[in-house]
């Protein structure tokens, strides 16, 4: 501002000049220089102007991302709040499991025949529910929350609840689903071995954001996130060449590729796709992308 004032004192003082003065050399020179400090002036308030436009424009993109940080706490605690409610349903059931069982053993077997068949049975039996566990490959290790249950494929009948059942592989693969099993319902897993060159993650809740960061980054908060299979490497550019036809990074093939755009990395994401006979995840073209969260192809790792 100080500036812009400066530079607009200067352009008074010049046509002060011109004005007094009588020599017409003068007279140009002092124009000219008048014009070029006006050029100059101009030149300042518009790139004002444009600052001020970029500061307005970054507050409300912090705005909308304070906005946006304040749901997803909100979306995180609803569901926490969600699932302590169902951990304590669980445990309460649990626990009304194991007083009727108690209960049963110190009654009269005279009468636990006739109490237990018409009522205390049926009122256990309620708790439980039935999962079969299918692998694409039938020698998987089947583990329900990392206890061993036997080989795939199996029928369970377990308590209600929310479990982690995993297939091992002899050669060090694992597969995974999250299931929720209610009571009286019977659900379907279905695990399958990792592709050649995959790994499975184990699905969780972690913290992230910051107290003192940028916008962007505020509040602290809880991100759950399913399990997934995802790439043991990078793409080389080996394997991009063959799919693609061409390679366009160095040195050379087992190499990761280094010098391919975003859109050169979901083309090859569906063209992988369509070669194993998955339904591609990305469409559009150039700035209009949109992606089928549903489609079983390959996609690119997102933020949480």
């Amino acid at each position: 501002m100080a500036e812009v004032e400066a530079m607009e004192a200067k352009i008074s003082t010049l046509q002060a000049q011109f004005e007094k003065s009588r020599n017409d050399e003068e007279k140009q020179d002092i124009e000219l220089e008048r014009k070029r400090q006006e050029a100059l002036l101009a030149a300042q308030k518009l790139q004002a102007e444009n600052l001020a436009a970029e500061a307005d424009r970054r507050a409300a993109d912090a705005a909308r991302a304070e906005t946006e940080a304040k749901q997803r706490a909100l979306d995180s605690a609803n569901a926490s709040a969600r699932q302590n409610e169902l951990a304590k349903l669980a445990a309460k059931r649990r626990e009304e499991l194991a007083k009727l069982s108690k209960d049963a053993e110190s009654e009269d077997p005279d009468v636990l025949i006739a109490t237990f068949q018409l009522g205390k049975r049926s009122a256990a039996k309620s708790l439980f529910g039935t999962v079969n566990i299918s692998s694409r490959d039938r020698d998987g290790e089947i583990y329900i929350d990392n206890k061993w249950m036997g080989t795939a494929p199996l029928t369970l009948t377990i308590l209600e609840g929310d479990y982690k059942i995993e297939s091992r592989w002899a050669d060090g693969d694992i597969g995974g689903v999250s299931v929720t099993l209610k009571a009286g319902r019977r659900e379907i897993a279905s695990i399958t071995k990792p592709p050649k060159g995959f790994i499975y993650v184990e699905g969780g809740t972690f913290r992230m954001g910051s107290t003192s960061g940028s916008s962007d980054e505020k509040p602290v908060h809880s991100v759950t996130l399913s399990s997934f299979l995802i790439s043991l490497y990078e793409v080389t550019q080996k394997e991009y060449r063959i799919l693609m036809g061409s390679n366009p990074s160095s040195p050379g093939d087992n190499y990761p590729v280094n010098n391919a755009s975003w859109n050169d990395a979901i083309e090859y994401c569906n063209k992988l796709s369509q070669k194993e006979g998955l339904l591609p995840v990305y469409s559009g073209y150039g700035d209009n992308i949109f992606m089928n969260i549903n489609a079983n192809g390959y996609r690119l790792p997102t933020e949480a």
